[in-house]
């Protein structure tokens, strides 16, 4: 299958999973932060933003580091909200069924069984 073809499966999948994920969100007016992890998360992700400006070590943290990494930048590249972390899992959910597509194809399925699995 063409390259070219690959990429707008790719931009269909991540369109869908961004439309499912927006309507979830606007239809149940959910904030993004339900249970002790996400705000762990979120606290953990100021902790990490105050470290860049105060160069005192955050607490320990005993999840994994890279998603309040990456929403320390969105708080400094946005604002720090429960609405800038919510975009960020959105949008990283909408990228989601785009790896199991690669994946799929890098396990040798035919396109359009990699697409359903995406």
């Amino acid at each position: 299958m063409a390259k070219r073809q690959h990429i707008i499966n790719c931009f269909i999948l991540s369109a869908l999973a961004l439309i499912i994920r927006v309507g979830i969100v606007v239809y149940h007016d959910f904030d993004g932060l339900y249970g002790q992890d996400a705000f762990a998360y979120f606290n953990f992700a100021g902790d990490l933003l105050n470290f860049v400006s105060t160069r005192m070590p955050p607490p320990p943290f005993f999840w994994s580091i890279g998603y309040p990494l990456q929403l320390a930048v969105a708080f400094k590249l946005l604002n720090i909200s429960p609405q800038t972390a919510l975009t960020l899992s959105v949008g990283m959910g909408a990228l989601l069924p785009v790896l199991v597509y690669v994946l799929s194809l890098q396990f040798n399925l035919r396109s359009p069984y990699a697409f359903l699995a995406g």
